[in-house]
């Protein structure tokens, strides 16, 4: 079998259905039936483990990426959370990589490449996980999702696209955050020739500048190279377990805050109980007037909670409090209590009565976490308009 001559014929194909999307005048519709010519081709050669979309890709803390022309994902554990008209949302817990393609990689499309897939490679939390059964467990850092660059044609010489990768490369505040390597059809590739990640650990090692930009002129040779090189890459990445809930769990976009447990209030019992959230403005007057950052293990002393159990880390973690009727500061802060005085002479003036240290309010706190930051509010501290009724059921607050 002629593996090569194989590879050539896809290459022609791949040439042929670009020259047939010349007629159609809407550029859009145009690409789009270039990204779906580049994913059949892809999906004859990747094993049957990936599946191929288009859309965002996600993280459970809301964060998004830019489009995705390619979104190579494993669809046995992936829900397919937003879809509409071939668009999707995909769980980074899903995604191996991504596929930026290009009819023509002049300047400015190169650069919106790069844009694209730093925003995949950028949202992915730096969390360690682990996956085995009983009595075997493997640890893994953080994936690293694969993204690519494939092009139809650059329109200028493979030294001249390398020049804009090392300009793009020192415009990077990290160079993880780089494409992986870029592909021209038959004309060659842009990156290094060694495999970047390590199997079985999710490890990547970025090699030097210069092979990093290294021009590989190959010909008709480019799409057999562009799709050993992506499938080894594919196949060093372990992904997490995948945990929907999470996701249900993810905190709102509120202006410019990130905040999650903000809308899990409830008026009545019942059949006619009420769920509320809190406003934007309820929110921005949290952030604003809460006392702190004290550590958790003050805010405990000073509500009287005892903290049996707890780490030194959770104890020391640092939380806010918002109670503008009064805040009792840590204990540690208190004025010391008066010591008990002698027996007065019955000729005396009684004493003066000493005033009381200040107490919290007797309505409990409900934790808001905003930011990524612990934020303890009081509910007596809310008043009407802090809140507003949504539709979600009572009842699935406790699901």
């Amino acid at each position: 079998m002629d593996v090569r001559s194989r590879f050539r014929s896809a290459s022609k194909r791949l040439r042929d259905g670009f020259n047939d999307t010349r007629p159609t005048r809407d550029s859009r519709g145009k690409g789009t039936q270039r990204e779906q010519i580049l994913a059949d081709e892809l999906a004859k050669v990747l094993p049957t483990r990936y599946s191929l979309g288009q859309g965002e890709v996600v993280t459970f803390q809301n964060r998004a990426s830019l489009e995705c022309d390619i979104v190579i994902y494993n669809a046995s554990v992936c829900p397919k959370l937003v879809l509409d008209a071939g668009h999707a949302v995909y769980p980074y817990e899903t995604v191996y990589g991504v596929v930026q393609v290009k009819s023509e990689l002049n300047a400015a499309e190169l650069e919106r490449a790069y844009k694209n897939i730093a925003s995949v490679k950028s949202i992915v939390p730096n969390m360690n996980f682990t996956v085995g059964g009983a009595g075997f467990v493997s640890g893994f850092g953080p994936p690293r999702p694969v993204g690519v660059v494939f092009a139809y044609s650059a329109g200028r010489t493979l030294e001249t696209v390398a020049q804009q990768v090392r300009t793009l490369d020192a415009s990077l505040p990290d160079t993880s955050l780089r494409p992986d390597f870029i592909a021209i059809l038959d004309e060659g590739i842009i990156g290094p020739t060694a495999a970047l990640r390590e199997s079985g650990s999710n490890r990547i090692s970025w090699p030097s500048v210069a092979e990093l930009n290294k021009i590989r002129p190959l010909g008709i040779h480019t799409w057999m190279r562009f799709c050993l090189q992506l499938t080894r890459e594919l196949n060093s990445i372990t992904l997490p377990p995948f945990e929907l809930l999470r996701y249900l769990q993810m905190p709102d976009i509120v202006k410019k805050h990130r905040v999650r447990n903000h809308d899990r209030f409830a008026r009545g019992k019942g059949a006619g109980a009420k769920s509320y959230k809190l406003t934007e403005s309820a929110i921005e007057k949290i952030v604003a007037d809460a006392v702190g950052p004290m550590m958790f293990r003050d805010y405990l002393s000073m509500k009287h909670i005892p903290n049996q159990g707890m780490s030194e880390k959770e104890l020391d973690a640092p939380i806010w409090h918002y109670s503008p009727q009064g805040v009792t500061p840590p204990a540690a802060t208190l004025p010391a209590p008066a010591p008990p005085a002698e027996a007065p002479d019955a000729a005396a003036p009684p004493p003066a009565a000493q005033p009381a240290a200040p107490r919290l309010p007797a309505a409990p706190d409900w934790p808001v976490f905003i930011d990524g930051q612990t934020y303890y509010v009081n509910l007596a501290s809310l008043e009407e308009d802090d809140l507003v009724e949504t539709d979600v059921p009572v009842a699935d607050f406790f699901e």
